[in-house]
């Protein structure tokens, strides 16, 4: 995964989150526009009630549905992304063992040439062999770290839709309240 690839991803990242907060507060004011219209609506008490039960079950529903989809869709995205890495971990190892091969060819022409020669390349043979274990350990980290804040933000994204689940459950309850004691 190129720096330009991981970069959009966090971009897409945050858009998903603010989308996430756009909609809650959508349903929120939804909600709330509902109960005020059932509130000033010319029906019996009870009816408004159940009315307004209806509409708090419904809104909870969609909220559980929507933080669902969301849950999934972020797993499945971050499924997308291990898989990615882990693509572009094979290809860097690919390449890395081609080089290999390729410089051990060299090696060999080099000592047949001249023995002081072959001794630096093979001395240049290990640094690159670290540089590629250290090459391969960053992309292994990199991936972790990638999989841990695709989990932590599908966890803020389900923390934040049960949040807005229980305002609007305590709304509903101080609704009901107040027209329980405008009775």
């Amino acid at each position: 995964m190129s720096l330009f690839d991981y970069l959009e991803a966090k971009k897409r990242e945050a858009r998903v989150k603010r989308q996430m907060r756009d909609a809650g507060k959508v349903v929120a004011g939804a909600s709330l526009g509902a109960l005020l219209g059932l509130l000033f609506a010319p029906q019996s008490g009870e009816k408004t009630r159940k009315d307004i039960s209806d509409k708090a079950q419904e809104t909870k529903d969609y909220l559980e549905s929507a933080t669902r989809d969301a849950a999934d869709s972020i797993q499945f995205k971050a499924y997308q992304a291990s898989e990615q890495v882990k693509k572009t971990y094979e290809d860097l190892k690919e390449k890395a063992e081609q080089k290999k091969s390729e410089i051990k060819d060299d090696i060999e022409i080099a000592r047949a040439k001249a023995k002081a020669v072959g001794e630096v390349v093979k001395e240049d043979m290990k640094d690159l062999k670290k540089d590629v274990d250290s090459t391969a350990q960053t992309l292994k980290e990199g991936a972790e770290n990638i999989k841990e804040e695709v989990k932590e933000g599908a966890s803020e994204v389900s923390e934040g839709a049960k949040e807005a689940s229980k305002e609007i459950k305590k709304e509903v309850e101080k609704t009901k309240k107040k027209i329980e004691d405008n009775k």
